[in-house]
């Protein structure tokens, strides 16, 4: 629930100066206790609840720049890629993300192959919600077309929607993309899939925290057929003017505590 919130927060006050200047330095110095206790090898007996908290912190710690994680993913990644049971599975999305994240389009480009050559859909699942996580717009335009193309099966492309529309360098992007691509996404996703399409409606409208961006969802979705999906679209609008509000309320005085 803490890295939960700790990731929304950060999402709303992505574009403010403090958070690159300081909110990313606290969220780092917050989890780095539990990162250097729980360390990346899991312990002989130990519970499923202390994988995935380890996995959680790394993935967290990673996001925002803790050097010692990024280092150390990038070289667990090198291995695994010579030795595919080096790397623990609780461990990949993070390190995956991680790389993925850190490492340009050469890592984007080794998980475009990781995800070729996977044979189970959990790992690919993975390698395309990873492929989210570039900070290059061309990657992450990339990794929405590529999602609408012939290597990945319909039902799929939400991993490559959700990994993109949780970045906040890629929010514009995916719903940009959405527009673009209106009627396709329509003639795809009807009938017994309109769920699955309502699902990647709210995942690529829900985290704006701006009233303009809300007036501007709202008036596309007036003029575009979206039966199926009409709470999910008033749910998404009522999250992005909560997130314009917190932003307001916020960003002064969080702005000024963590100075």
């Amino acid at each position: 629930d803490l890295c939960d919130n700790l990731m929304t927060c950060g999402s709303i006050w992505f574009q403010e100066p403090f958070y690159h200047k300081h909110y990313r330095r606290f969220v780092r110095e917050l989890v780095r206790p539990t990162v250097d206790v729980l360390e990346w090898d899991a312990e002989s007996g130990e519970g499923h609840l202390t994988a995935l908290l380890r996995s959680m912190m790394i993935n967290v710690a990673g996001y925002h720049g803790m050097l010692s994680v990024i280092v150390e993913a990038s070289s667990r990644f090198d291995c695994y890629l010579q030795d595919s049971e080096s790397l623990d599975p609780n461990l990949r999305a993070a390190v995956y993300n991680i790389v993925v994240a850190n490492d340009g389009k050469r890592r984007y480009d080794q998980m475009l192959d990781l995800y070729r050559l996977a044979t189970m859909s959990e790992e690919k699942n993975r390698c395309l919600r990873a492929l989210g996580s570039a900070r290059d717009v061309y990657l992450l335009r990339h990794a929405l077309e590529f999602g609408f193309s012939s290597e990945v099966r319909s039902q799929d492309m939400m991993f490559v929607m959700a990994g993109v529309a949780n970045n906040p360098l890629g929010r514009d992007i995916a719903w940009q993309f959405l527009q673009e691509n209106w009627q396709e996404f329509k003639d795809r996703y009807h009938g017994g899939a309109i769920s699955l399409f309502s699902r990647m409606i709210g995942m690529v409208t829900s985290d704006f925290a701006h009233e303009e961006k809300a007036r501007e969802i709202e008036e596309f979705f007036l003029s575009h057929d979206a039966s199926g999906a009409e709470r999910t679209i008033r749910q998404s609008l009522e999250r992005v003017r909560w997130n314009a509000h917190f932003l307001a309320y916020s960003r002064e005085v969080v702005g000024q505590w963590l100075d």
